[in-house]
């Protein structure tokens, strides 16, 4: 039996029950598979790169943690934060509803969030705005404005759509200019 340094399983350790005759023994790790609760944010644009936080527990350091969005998609870059978080970055996936899954040693995935057993999360087209009306309104805000836009994002209850506005000028000036702005 080998008693050095233990260290994580990774996918290329082998036991093989058969063969007992060792030079050298190695360490196989087991537990029990993870499971997430929730992912936040469950949307984003399709050209990837949005960080999400997959909440969940079971999770642990692993030099293969990955996160899978259905088959054949896997994030960009997978970080431990804790035993209940990591952060994925979703990779360039086609516009639809994915399903989010996590891998501690590359081969077997979770089961998905809660009574569900899917963890949905939803890929959209970037919008592109074309239009504003009116284009200015007084300082003090409370504009109602008409955004006339291109792949506007249709999502379900849980979409949170949110303006921001970038100043050309600073507000001190008396007037503040807006460049574009992000949907």
């Amino acid at each position: 039996m080998y008693t050095g340094k233990s260290r994580q399983a990774e996918a290329s350790d082998v036991f093989m029950m058969e063969v007992n005759h060792f030079t050298r023994g190695t360490i196989y790790t087991y537990y029990q598979a993870p499971k997430i609760s929730l992912l936040s944010p469950s949307q984003g644009p399709n050209k990837g790169s949005t960080l999400i936080s997959v909440i969940g527990e079971g999770l642990f350091r692993s030099p293969v943690l990955a996160c899978r969005f259905d088959l054949g998609h896997y994030s960009s870059a997978s970080t431990l934060v804790s035993s209940s978080l990591a952060i994925c970055k979703t990779p360039p996936i086609t516009a639809g509803s994915y399903n989010v899954e996590i891998s501690l040693n590359g081969q077997e995935f979770s089961q998905g969030c809660g009574s569900t057993g899917t963890c949905p999360f939803y890929s959209y087209n970037e919008p592109l705005l074309t239009r504003v009306t009116p284009q200015a309104g007084v300082n003090s805000g409370g504009t109602l404005l008409v955004l006339n836009v291109e792949n506007p994002v249709q999502c379900n209850d849980q979409c949170n759509i949110k303006c921001k506005f970038h100043a050309v000028f600073p507000p001190d000036q008396g007037r503040l200019a807006i460049q574009g702005f992000d949907l």
